[in-house]
């Protein structure tokens, strides 16, 4: 008779590491909506030179923000709804910025397929203690994160660049004549939430890779 192979029991360590996993992926959709996911820096010269001649030294005319998913969905979705009523504007505007259609779209995959693994490592821990499934799952996170940054470059460079510039998204020909003289975006990147989700999943590799680590000296002890 072959010997049957010894099972690990699932210890306070087992239990106590699938809790902090399980409240490390659910905290990655509450990031991604709630967080600041992008931050720019607009540039103007003309208010530059405004502060200057008001007296105000120390106003370079640039205008900071943040865009996250909470703000898209109270603020510019309901324009792009607008929009989309208007048939001629929206195809308008998808031709205008048709140099960053296919990276944005790409982005928006790996940010939506980002929240899906972290759901799958949320239930895959409360399910089942196969640190293996715990481990492949959020590697797949980090690598669907990282590429989510790789295709964004693809979307922020024409924008930075002046390739596509902020008279883009607007109809009216004087805003798309004038605008790119006003005011340029000189920085757009992920920010805050592509940082959290970012640490995330790194951190549930470094506790999935630990725990299979010691269950894997649990059973090469137990079998012996």
């Amino acid at each position: 008779m072959s010997a049957k192979k010894a099972k690990v029991k699932a210890t306070g360590y087992d239990i106590g590491c699938r809790v902090v996993m399980a409240l490390a992926a659910i905290s990655v959709p509450i990031a991604a909506y709630f967080a600041d996911l992008i931050y720019y820096v607009i540039e103007s010269p003309v208010f530059k030179l405004l502060a200057q001649y008001s007296g105000s030294e120390n106003d370079d005319g640039s205008t900071y923000g943040y865009l996250g998913i909470n703000m898209f969905v109270k603020k510019i979705l309901p324009l792009i709804q607008e929009s989309s009523e208007n048939k001629t504007s929206l195809t308008n505007l998808l031709t205008n910025l048709s140099d960053i259609k296919t990276p944005l779209i790409v982005t928006t995959v790996f940010f939506a397929l980002t929240i899906v693994i972290a759901l799958a490592v949320f239930v895959s821990v409360i399910a089942s203690n196969n640190t293996k499934i715990h481990f492949g799952i959020s590697v797949a996170g980090l690598v669907s994160t990282i590429a989510m940054f790789i295709s964004f470059r693809y979307v922020s460079a024409p924008i930075v660049s002046g390739t596509v510039n902020l008279g883009d998204f607007f109809e009216s020909a004087l805003m798309k004549t004038l605008l790119p003289f006003v005011a340029s975006v000189s920085t757009f990147n992920l920010s805050t939430a592509w940082v959290i989700m970012l640490v995330i999943f790194i951190g549930l590799i470094v506790l999935s890779g630990a725990n299979l680590i010691i269950n894997a000296g649990e059973k090469t002890k137990a079998n012996k």
